[in-house]
């Protein structure tokens, strides 16, 4: 049932550090940027999945559980963007 929320996660994180790394050796920070977004909301993406997946399966606690963890990431990812 996760085999598809599971591919995301694995390969969106592999995918964004690759990114990472490349904007690192070539010295573009924007490039470094769109590695960590990707990194960022690869979790996002695959949780999304797995509360429609869940949803459709008639799991409504299921889903309301991914769905709170998405909104718990999100407001992680917006607070750590604050600062002076």
């Amino acid at each position: 049932m996760f085999k598809k929320s599971q591919l995301i996660l694995r390969y969106g994180v592999i995918i964004g550090l690759i990114i990472i790394v490349l904007g690192l050796l070539l010295g573009l920070r924007i490039v470094c940027y769109f590695g960590a977004a990707i990194v960022a909301l690869t979790p996002i993406t695959s949780m999304a999945l797995i509360a429609y997946d869940l949803k459709t399966q008639g799991d409504g606690r299921g889903a309301l559980l991914a769905v709170l963890i998405i909104a718990i990431i999100t407001f992680s990812v917006v607070v750590s963007g604050l600062g002076p």
